[in-house]
């Protein structure tokens, strides 16, 4: 069977398998299918028709040959031939079967079958120049179009009829193409009732350009609903990345139209490349309607009246209406317009002058009083401007103009205009700045949806700067690596879990276009420049550039000045000497383009610089290890670590460590270094990473002082996991041992205490911290106020708050003595829990609150979150809610980094407090059903029974009789069957309250917990 397929972009098909054949050969087949579905046609008239322009014998020499390269190929067998006829055989051709249908409409359930045969004109993209089978092409196509076109029609009014306002619009937009204006005002009013107030103005616009060629205008009632349209309110813009709706630019547009109305004149909208210029030209366009649009290009930025000439092509028609002498004149740009009568001849000023008064005449009369668009003016030629400047000699014009700052500077034409349009006062300047980071998300909500996306659009922000074009770009960036993809109509990303930002995604090749045009501006210098400062990471100086460019120092100031000119830097504060880049893939398009020996060298010549200017330790490391001097670089490492973890910069204290165990450092080093990232680790409380650091450091230890310390770490690490059984037989044998120090006596003893403590063996850890403390030398402030203080602890235990006190004084004198925050903030909880215990509640409050600021000042994040689990629990003793709440959010706010389920169950059990103190039952409810699902889910059997009875006491108060519901008997059901399980105590606790409840009902009152 051969298929064809001549609607739209031929397609022929030989038992399924492709052909291609030549635009003539295309032809012939179509007219034997089309024109002889009745039986053969005479070679004659294929002649006539598809050589037209031939002599009779050469047009039957021309079919004679490609009916025989027809028959060289799969066709034969459907082609029959005869010396004075031809006939195609067995085929399908899709025009047949539409045209089959006949010109009548087909019912509604056929209609959709019926307008999908229709793939587009007839022999689509087919170029044939021959005038016979042109015309007949021409017949064909309009009487198959028009059918089309108003079966089109007749599809659109039932899908409005049924609702489905956009598949109507859908349906007549072919109709637009063809020019209906009735289509054009059933589309608009569509667009009205769907909300789609800018559609429907651009629609409006389309039409008008669409008429104002023939010299026409819209009818009275299609003006009437735009100007309704344009009374209205704009509406909140969707998008896709290919067409983003505008976001930010609301006061911009609504400043923009209210100076354009009131005083006229031009407004010039300066940015950088990609910050959105054309998109506002565009935005204001569709609110004043189309206008008319002059387009700068870089390429033709040299061709004069190359702007205006592209315009005024467009607008051809509306030209015919100016008088003869200005149409002669035109037509020296414009060789269509050539009349009759050839232009007067040029003479010297005079006929340039006439030539000029004409092409402002042309676009006076194209403007009609309209707005004028003037997009990349900084690309308008000399002549072009002198022509702008004709126009707006007078008043009572309006335009509005883009233009990037760096070009239009060098413009000097352009320059000139605009002096003396300010001076006349008839030009105003706006600059168009990034988006905000709440506009950068507003963006991502209306490309994905309207809710979610915070710390994507942070991140995202962080890495563009809210520079629309750099946003977009890394948007389809991350689309194209797969970390971004849509699901659902909402976006999804698992990008945020692994990384801090959006630098390790390649950079989209449109950006690194868009900075190298920006750089290639600027010349060398400027790139030499910058190449160095990408390498000094977040801001820099140019004394710290010196004897990393060829440049003198007046050179260097030279290209400063023009990369601060360009937008590609700025101060980074204000009036400071340092500078940073405006965007960060601005920089890191730099540092794509140096080579691998070019980039090693810069640094070495960077690190000569930084050494000599004495800059902190963290900016040297990074270039030393960039020149390849790796034991130079790790002890810039190791040093910059120390200063981190001095000022509690815990992150930067880690990235140092390992960058200095990366450079290769010898063992005794390495194992130094890696036992600070195990603390660094424990004060993170990122228990698996701390092990880690552990197990790499025991990897390198090579003598038994190291082996001994690293059994201490093993043994505090044991402590926070729980693992007491483990910590007491570690640390007993570790006492035993002949070799073990004073202080790794007292630092054994401490954990032996607190496993004690832990498990209630107080008496055992009293005489674990007395050895302790006597083993320990004078000096070790750190470990002494560590043993105070937990001994203090231990005393709140056993209610000797005189003794606990008492040690928790002597530990405060100890932590103040070696300047230890976090020992401080240790032993302000310890009091804060003896004042608890005390009933002196504001005293505890206070402690915990300045236990909270002192691990909050130095990052320690176990700290802060025993501080705020404490603090919430005594707000709640002293009936402050309100600041109880405050305490929970900043606790649940800190799991998100640091997750504890224990921690969180205690948060949520408070909630529940909380929101029983405010009479909010539901809200009470739900956080108590999240406490227990934690505690159900880490077996903490104690708050299982106990939350559970507090559930039940929120049902009988919520019941209006003595008996319960059928939730109430189960949950009875329920504790009744988790009793036996529990410790005595307990049990006996438990089974008190559950015979206090029976047959009771009324309010509930918030049990109080004890500190931690």
């Amino acid at each position: 069977m051969l298929e064809l397929k001549v609607l739209g972009r031929p397609q022929v098909q030989v038992a399924g398998a492709a052909l291609k054949l030549a635009p003539k050969r295309l032809a012939l087949m179509a007219y034997l299918a089309l024109e002889g579905r009745r039986g053969a046609l005479p070679r004659a008239e294929l002649c006539r028709v598809l050589w037209s322009g031939h002599e009779a014998e050469s047009a039957r020499r021309n079919l004679r040959q490609e009916l025989h390269r027809l028959k060289q190929t799969p066709l034969s067998a459907h082609l029959h031939l005869t010396p004075e006829h031809v006939e195609l055989l067995d085929y399908r051709c899709d025009a047949l079967d539409f045209a089959a249908l006949g010109a009548a409409v087909p019912d509604p359930a056929r209609l959709t079958a019926a307008l999908s045969l229709y793939g587009g004109p007839l022999l689509a993209e087919v170029d044939l120049p021959d005038e016979g089978v042109d015309e007949w092409l021409r017949l064909k196509r309009a009487e198959l179009h028009q059918r089309f076109l108003e079966w089109r029609r007749v599809q659109a009014a039932e899908l409005a009829q049924q609702g489905d306002l956009t598949g109507a619009v859908e349906a007549l937009s072919a109709l637009l193409d063809a020019g209906d204006e009735a289509a054009y005002g059933e589309t608009m009013r569509l667009q009205a009732r769907l909300g789609q107030r800018e559609a429907a103005l651009h629609t409006f616009a389309r039409l008008e350009m669409a008429l104002g060629e023939l010299n026409l205008t819209p009818t009275p009632e299609i003006l009437t609903l735009r100007d309704r349209l344009r009374a209205l309110p704009a509406a909140p813009q969707a998008g896709s990345l290919s067409r983003p709706p505008l976001i930010g630019r609301d006061a911009l547009l609504l400043d923009l139209e209210t100076h354009l109305t009131s005083r006229g004149g031009l407004v010039l909208i300066e940015g950088e490349p990609g910050i959105g210029k054309t998109a506002v030209l565009d935005a204001l366009a569709r609110r004043w309607g189309l206008g008319l649009r002059l387009q700068g290009r870089e390429e033709s930025a040299a061709t004069p009246f190359s702007p205006i000439s592209e315009a005024l092509r467009l607008h051809l028609g509306h030209l015919a209406a100016l008088p003869a002498a200005w149409r002669r004149e035109l037509a020296r740009l414009l060789p269509e317009l050539e009349g009759p009568e050839p232009p007067l001849p040029q003479r010297g000023d005079e006929g340039r002058a006439r030539f000029l008064a004409a092409l402002s005449a042309a676009l006076e009369h194209l403007l009609g009083g309209g707005l004028l668009h003037l997009d990349d003016l900084h690309w308008f030629d000399a002549a072009s401007l002198e022509v702008l400047g004709l126009l707006w000699r007078g008043g009572g014009w309006r335009a509005v103009a883009s233009a990037r700052p760096l070009e239009r500077s060098r413009n000097a034409a352009l320059d000139r205009l605009l002096g003396a349009l300010t001076r006349r006062g008839v030009a105003e300047q706006r600059t168009l700045t990034p988006l905000s980071e709440t506009e950068t998300l507003q963006l991502v909500r209306a490309l994905s949806s309207p809710h979610g996306g915070v710390r994507f659009a942070q991140r995202l922000f962080q890495s563009t700067q809210g520079h629309p074009l750099f946003v977009l770009e890394t948007l389809k960036a991350l689309f194209e690596a797969g970390e971004l993809r849509e699901e659902g109509g909402r976006w999804h990303t698992d990008f945020d879990s692994a990384t801090e930002d959006y630098r390790e995604l390649p950079m989209p090749g449109s950006v690194r276009a868009a900075v190298r045009s920006r750089l290639a501006l600027l010349g060398d210098a400027a790139r030499q420049l910058l190449s160095s400062a990408a390498l000094l990471g977040e801001a820099f100086s140019l004394a710290e550039l010196e004897g990393s460019t060829p440049l003198s120092a007046w050179a260097q100031l030279d290209a400063l000045e023009a990369v601060l000119g360009a937008g590609l830097i700025e101060p980074s504060e204000m009036g400071s000497r340092r500078y940073r880049f405006s965007h960060h893939l601005v920089q890191r398009a730099l540092l794509e383009d140096l080579s691998a020996e070019r980039r090693r060298w810069l640094h070495q010549q960077l690190s000569v610089t930084l050494e000599r200017l004495q800059v902190p330790a963290a900016r040297l490391a990074v270039h030393l290890e960039g020149a390849s001097q790796l034991r130079r670089a790790a002890a810039a490492h190791l040093q910059a670590a120390g200063e981190a973890q001095a000022v509690y910069a815990h992150r930067e204290a880690l990235f140092h460590l390992e960058r200095a165990v990366g450079c290769g450092l010898d063992a005794p080093a390495a194992f130094e270094a890696h036992l600070q990232r195990a603390a660094v680790y424990r004060t993170l409380d990122d228990k698996a990473r701390w092990e880690d650091a552990l197990r790499a450091a025991r990897a390198v230890a090579a003598v038994p002082a190291e082996w001994r310390r690293l059994e201490l770490m093993e043994a505090e690490l044991a402590f926070y996991r729980g693992r007491y059984e483990a910590v007491l037989a570690r640390t007993q044998a570790l006492w035993n041992a002949a070799d073990a120090t004073p202080e790794q006596r007292g630092w054994l003893g401490l954990w032996a205490g607190n496993a004690h403590s832990r498990t209630a063996q107080l008496a055992e850890a009293a005489g674990w911290y007395g050895r302790a403390l006597q083993a320990a030398p004078a000096e070790a402030h750190e470990l002494r106020g560590r043993l105070l203080n937990a001994w203090a602890y231990a005393c709140y235990v056993r209610s000797d708050l005189a003794g606990g006190r008492e040690k928790a004084a002597e530990a405060m004198a100890c932590f103040e003595a070696a300047q230890h925050r976090k020992g401080q903030a240790m032993v302000h909880n310890t009091l804060g829990s003896l004042a608890y215990a005390a009933g002196e509640y504001a005293q505890a409050a206070a402690a915990y609150a300045e236990a909270y600021r002192h691990s909050l000042d130095i990052g320690d994040l176990p700290s802060q979150r025993l501080a705020l689990t404490n603090l919430a629990g005594t707000h709640l003793t002293l009936g402050q809610p309100g600041e109880a709440l405050e305490a929970v959010n900043r606790g649940l706010e800190l799991l998100e980094d640091l997750p504890d389920p224990y921690a969180e169950r205690l948060f949520y059990e408070d909630l529940f407090d909380i929101y029983t103190l405010r009479h909010q039952p539901d809200k009470a409810l739900a956080s108590l059903e999240r406490s227990l699902a934690l505690a159900d889910q880490h077996g903490w059997a104690d708050w299982s029974a106990e939350g559970r009875i507090k559930k039940l006491e929120v049902l009988l108060s919520a019941e209006t009789g003595p008996l319960l519901g059928a939730e109430g008997q189960a949950l009875l059901g329920d504790i009744q069957a988790r009793l036996p399980a529990l410790p005595t105590a307990l049990r006996r606790s438990c089974e008190e309250q559950l015979a206090r409840l029976a047959g009771q009902l009324g309010a509930v009152t918030p049990t109080s917990r004890p500190p931690l």
